[in-house]
């Protein structure tokens, strides 16, 4: 079964990551939009080709909420997760919408994605990382250069060998460099650590 989506969030850097995985994992992601108009257009276009919808609680400028009652009442087969960082959002009262924390993995959101096509529906939170390990007390500037470029590197999906050859330094080094920026940030899987950098200005622009 071609698996298709269309992602909707107001953060692009998350949209790139979670929709390169999905893509990986075998899910055809249709659109990744970034607002509210632009989500309802490619629903209209699409309505009776999407398998599922994948929208940020929080998509500029009024919520995705509205968009998924109105997608239902078009289609009321398509399945949707709405989703959001901050795991206090009202969960829907519409059991046909379930709900994803963002800061789930790449590899979790896509268990519950599949749960969600299997026709249950899904309520997943989770405590953000940096909540319990760092949250206020995290400083940027307690990042270094170097602890900069490995994150750059892991947002990409790139795994520790790959990393120490970009950056011409040892696995065994890069290894030190990522249990530091764990500590420092709270934050191991690419997709956290990308809202989490993105959000301090941590990434470098190449």
């Amino acid at each position: 079964m071609n698996i298709k989506v269309i992602l909707a969030t107001r953060e692009v850097l998350f949209g790139e990551l979670l929709s390169s995985y999905l893509e990986q994992s075998g899910i055809s992601v249709l659109n990744t939009v970034h607002n509210c108009s632009e989500l309802l257009e490619k629903v209209q276009e699409q309505v009776w080709s999407i398998d599922l919808l994948l929208i940020d609680t929080y998509l500029p400028p009024y919520g995705g909420s509205d968009v998924a009652q109105g997608t239902l009442q078009l289609n009321p087969k398509v399945k949707i997760l709405l989703m959001s960082g901050d795991d206090v959002s009202t969960i829907p009262k519409d059991k046909r919408i379930g709900y994803i924390s963002k800061h789930l993995s790449c590899s979790e959101i896509l268990v519950w994605i599949r749960e969600a096509l299997r026709g249950r529906r899904v309520i997943a939170r989770q405590i953000p990382e940096f909540c319990m390990d760092s949250g206020p007390h995290y400083c940027p500037s307690s990042i270094t250069p170097r602890e900069r470029d490995v994150i750059s590197l892991m947002v990409q999906g790139l795994n520790t060998k790959e990393i120490a050859f970009e950056l011409s330094i040892t696995s065994s080094t890069v290894e030190t460099h990522r249990k530091h920026i764990r500590k420092k940030t709270g934050f191991s899987s690419p997709l956290g650590l990308a809202r989490f950098a993105q959000s301090y200005g941590l990434l470098n622009r190449n």
